[in-house]
């Protein structure tokens, strides 16, 4: 088998655990990276809009870097006194950059935001109310606000509309999110835990659509107005700005949950879904843009395997990225049409343990973000040619000449 060709390599991290969750990559080619710090000294830049965290355990983070190597072009804490986590994150054409997540309190609004005061109670579920947050191209804060209801609600997907909207869909299980109410698909939860989808104006100062969705969201992708999210056992595709839900399908058999999805180039549907137990591989559920099943193609069925990310790799193959074998060791491989490992790169060390975020670059590239020792890496990697015999013959970054 080909091995992917690995053309850099970098680590960013504190005196604490910092983790990323999600990765995208703008209009110029460069990555954009979130996640959570619990480190008081993450690496942020000189101009960082926040340059110390004001909570004592976790804070979000966002971060971008150079597409051609680890030079960071800002970097920055955003978080209060109170948890909060940072889980996705999108980039737009013009180089902004969404940032979403959960807060159990106090966080850092701005002034105008189109929910300025917290509302939630941090309960059951620890979250208290989502949060989104939006960047310009050159990391200066936009605006920042709460989005929620009297329970819990967490962001856990993030996408940028063409007009520089952030779109952010979660969980909830508050029956009171203040939902767009003559436009709404959904005006109340469908159970105890529900989705959402929150569309916020490009200054953040009003939500210009919010409703409920049929199921919890753990991803999203947006194209042509249309939304498409995924939860434990469902997928959806909902229109962004309040058109009806067009399909809601299942998609796990009992005992999976769907855990990423992207879009092909016809806009088809590939889904990641596993075992809630894990160590039994993963399963690809290939779906037409209709939402009707085209077939399943497993993965990894014989080693330990956890699937965090995929995306489109184009003419129908896809990039797909997580851990693998006990211990865990981080792993990116490039599949066909058909679920066949065409190319595929693994960690070098243990340590490095698990690929948690991909975004597909320019030129046959991808980025993927992941931990290892309680850092941040980022990897970029190239499809090789079965002539190039060069990057099979590349050995592994290791920690001690990655780190930044």
């Amino acid at each position: 088998m080909v091995q992917l060709a690995l053309l850099y390599f970098a680590v960013f991290g504190g005196d604490g655990k910092d983790f990323p969750q999600g990765i995208a990559v703008d209009g110029s080619g460069y990555v954009a990276i979130a996640g959570t710090s619990g480190s008081t000294n993450f690496p942020v830049t000189e101009d960082a809009g926040q340059i110390k965290p004001a909570a004592k355990t976790w804070t979000p983070f966002a971060m971008k870097t150079s597409g051609e190597g680890a030079q960071r072009l800002y970097s920055t804490y955003l978080g209060g006194k109170a948890v909060s986590y940072g889980t996705a994150v999108a980039a737009g054409m013009d180089g902004s950059v969404c940032l979403a997540g959960a807060v159990s309190g106090d966080f850092p609004v701005t002034a105008g935001a189109a929910q300025a005061k917290y509302a939630g109670t941090g309960g059951r579920l620890g979250a208290g109310d989502a949060f989104v947050a939006k960047f310009d191209a050159a990391g200066k804060l936009v605006y920042a606000s709460y989005f929620g209801g009297s329970s819990d609600e967490g962001a856990t997907a993030v996408a940028m509309g063409e007009g520089g909207e952030c779109m952010a869909a979660g969980f909830t299980t508050s029956g009171d999110l203040p939902v767009t109410k003559k436009s709404a698909y959904s005006k109340r939860p469908k159970g105890v835990l529900s989705g959402f989808l929150a569309v916020f104006s490009h200054d953040g100062k009003r939500v210009v659509y919010a409703t409920y969705l049929p199921h919890d969201v753990l991803a999203m992708q947006a194209t042509g107005g249309m939304c498409y999210v995924v939860g434990k056992n469902k997928a959806t595709k909902i229109g962004c700005k309040g058109k009806r839900e067009i399909w809601s399908v299942g998609i796990a058999r009992e005992g999976e949950f769907g855990r990423a999805l992207t879009l092909d180039g016809a806009n088809h549907l590939r889904v990641v879904s596993e075992s809630e137990k894990g160590g039994k591989g993963a399963i690809l559920r290939l779906r037409s843009k209709d939402g009707v099943a085209e077939g399943t193609a497993p993965f990894g069925e014989n080693e330990f395997t956890s699937i965090h990310g995929i995306a489109a790799a184009g003419g129908g193959r896809l990039w797909i990225g997580g851990s693998a074998g006990q211990p865990e060791k981080a792993f990116v491989a490039l599949l066909d049409a058909e679920g066949k490992t065409l190319q595929r790169r693994n960690s070098g060390e243990p340590g490095e343990v698990r690929v948690r975020a991909l975004a597909a670059g320019p030129q046959g590239t991808v980025f993927a973000a992941g931990e290892t020792e309680g850092d941040v890496f980022v990897w970029k990697l190239q499809v090789s040619s079965a002539r190039d015999r060069s990057a099979s013959r590349t050995e592994p970054a290791t920690l001690a000449t990655a780190r930044r």
